[in-house]
């Protein structure tokens, strides 16, 4: 069985996410902050298929360190993070660490169950098909307004951020967005992020 380790110090979110999880067929382990967390991988160990969906923010702590740390050993396991909006830049930067996604707070479910089945299959996403094309490649047939929202994307940058700054209408920015994802051939914005880092700015 696919399972989940939880972690939010929010106990609302937190049971009501595993509500959902455990609808969806889940196995959930639930902790409301990193060193619960810490004390079970360390006895436990992570689960045969397993992910990680980790609060960016806990207090003191915070989700990405934990995961840093947690990244230290041969078999972590996949992390998706949950964030607010207003630390978006911090997600970003999560994904170019090489967390799978990140979800913004608040999230509709199919939004957060789709980005738990990419981070169970990212092991297996290697099909040929589905490999984006390889940079400079994709980014040369970007224009160059496009390239610059894609520049503003990997910096962290929310939709409305590039409007004010391009002076565009967000309708337009989301149209630009579209494009880049179907030139680079990903369904993700996480792995055009991910792209970006391993390819563009690397």
């Amino acid at each position: 069985m696919k399972t989940i380790l939880f972690l939010d110090d929010d106990l609302a979110v937190l049971r009501a996410v595993e509500r959902v999880l455990l609808n969806e067929g889940y196995s959930v382990e639930t902790f409301q902050d990193a060193p619960s967390m810490e004390r079970f991988v360390a006895s436990e160990g992570f689960p045969p298929e397993c992910m990680l969906l980790l609060d960016m923010r806990l207090g003191e702590d915070t989700g990405l360190e934990l995961w840093q740390r947690l990244r230290r050993r041969a078999d972590c396991p996949p992390a998706v993070f949950l964030s607010g909006n207003a630390r978006i830049r911090e997600a970003v930067g999560a994904i170019k660490e090489g967390a799978v996604d990140f979800v913004i707070k608040p999230f509709d479910n199919r939004v957060l169950l789709s980005a738990i089945e990419l981070a169970f299959e990212s092991e297996q996403r290697a099909a040929p098909k589905e490999k984006p094309e390889e940079a400079p490649i994709w980014f040369d047939r970007l224009t160059p307004r496009e390239r610059e929202v894609m520049t503003m994307v990997g910096r962290g940058l929310r939709n409305a951020e590039i409007a004010d700054s391009l002076r565009i209408s967000l309708r337009t920015v989301k149209m630009h967005r579209s494009n880049i994802m179907e030139k680079v051939g990903v369904r993700h914005q996480s792995q055009l992020l991910r792209h970006y880092f391993e390819n563009v700015t690397a």
